[in-house]
């Protein structure tokens, strides 16, 4: 019968690359006790959370709490493999008796996990971290940074388990592996050093820039109203309400784009979001907020945002790839802070608490405050008329409409 449970190293695994290969297998010497599962599963070994594996160079690997006394991870046959040159030969895996959770409830993103099934990777370089893992049907797995903003993300679909190893470029750092209300199991993980440094981009991204103030048209709030299964609206208050249908997707009324919300993504995922019509967008709880799908190394985004209460440190948390490069995250006075993108991908910003975000811009200066977009006035015959594209139209075209340098909804 197999002993089950150590953590054994391989030698060179990629091609003119030094890594080094680590997999969970028998004869453990980490191993403090041998049981028998309920579950009638061949006899395993078990570990008390906040076991240190750190015979990796660069890396050390902790599993779970050392605080959290009362989780132990048993290590048993995982019955398949990740094939070679990934996690070679693997077929056992940590489960662990708790979900991961922070503060005593299940795990939230932008918070990190302090009980439960967790891994936590500390990089004493930059590299390559292949980590094996096992998740559950309709399960997501999170790799986060030290402050609990994701990293990476992996969704596994509602019918199938995901079963494979999984690649993350990181610059060094402390990393927590977990899935969101649910354990994980791991087989092992390699780790290949050498920057994670992208080159220089010879462009930015191109200007936009976004206005939360008195930017909701007559169309917008016509088809906020109509559509209930997207949103809730309070009329006399000038207040919308988004419902979690819109999670982490743009922003729309029905079928049709909210004018001032293109080019972002919201999630109602940890809390609704409220636009007030000429006030502000508000963010009600901590979590995944606002995200600008996609940006690249050295784009600026400048927000104006307030925190929503004085007694408590609330305001944004620093995104993975990017650095402050001016302003502060946590006011409770209307200000500016400016992100530094630092790698290619998404942007994505969570909230530690209620939050207020007033004017953003991606590599353009905050538009200007004033004036919104009014309702079309009578048309002079000697009044030439303009859509968005800068293209003359008739007196009977529909939509948004610039006539003497000003935007109206026709």
């Amino acid at each position: 019968m197999k002993k089950i449970f150590t953590l054994i190293a391989a030698t060179l695994m990629a091609v003119g690359v030094q890594a080094q290969t680590f997999a969970f297998s028998a004869d453990d010497q980490h191993a403090t006790e041998k049981v028998t599962l309920s579950d009638g599963d061949a006899p395993a070994y078990k570990n008390a959370s906040g076991t240190a594996i750190t015979s990796v160079e660069k890396v050390t690997m902790t599993i779970g709490s050392a605080s959290d006394a009362v989780n132990k991870f048993y290590v048993k046959d995982g019955k398949g493999d990740l094939g070679e040159n990934t996690i070679l030969g693997t077929t056992y895996y940590i489960s662990g008796t708790e979900n991961p959770k922070t503060n005593g409830s299940t795990t939230k993103v932008g918070k990190v996990p302090g009980t439960g099934t967790f891994y936590t990777f500390v990089l004493s370089e930059a590299g390559t971290l292949t980590v094996g893992i096992n998740l559950g049907k309709g399960k997501t797995m999170r790799l986060a940074n030290s402050t609990g903003a994701k990293v990476e993300e992996v969704a596994a679909p509602a019918d199938q388990a995901v079963r494979e190893a999984k690649d993350f470029v990181l610059e060094a750092g402390t990393y927590y592996l977990y899935a969101e209300g649910s354990k994980l199991g791991l087989f092992g993980f390699k780790f290949v050093a050498g920057s994670a440094e992208e080159p220089d981009p010879t462009e930015q991204t191109a200007p936009q820039t976004w206005r939360f103030l008195n930017e909701l048209s007559e169309t917008d709030v016509t088809n906020i109203v109509a559509d209930a299964t997207n949103w809730t609206s309070d009329q006399s208050n000038n207040k919308y309400t988004c419902i979690p249908a819109l999670a982490a997707a743009p922003a729309k009324a029905g079928e049709n784009d909210i004018e001032l919300l293109k080019g972002l993504n919201f999630t109602t995922k940890a809390n609704k979001f409220n636009i007030y019509s000429g006030s502000r967008l508000n963010f009600g709880d901590a979590g995944l907020a606002i995200i600008v799908p996609t940006v690249v190394k050295n784009d600026l985004v400048t927000i104006e945002y307030s925190t929503t209460n004085a007694s408590e440190a609330r305001g944004f948390v620093l995104p993975a790839n990017a650095e402050v490069k001016d302003g502060n995250l946590t006011s409770t006075e209307k200000t500016t802070v400016t992100f530094k993108v630092k790698k290619s991908g998404s942007l994505d910003l969570y909230t530690s608490g209620g939050l207020n975000v007033y004017r953003m811009a991606l590599n353009a200066e905050l538009p200007e405050k004033t004036s919104g977009i009014a309702t079309v006035k009578a048309v002079k015959a000697n009044d030439a008329m303009f859509n968005v594209a800068g293209q003359k139209v008739a007196e009977g075209y529909k939509g948004l409409v610039i006539m003497n340098g000003k935007k109206y909804v026709q």
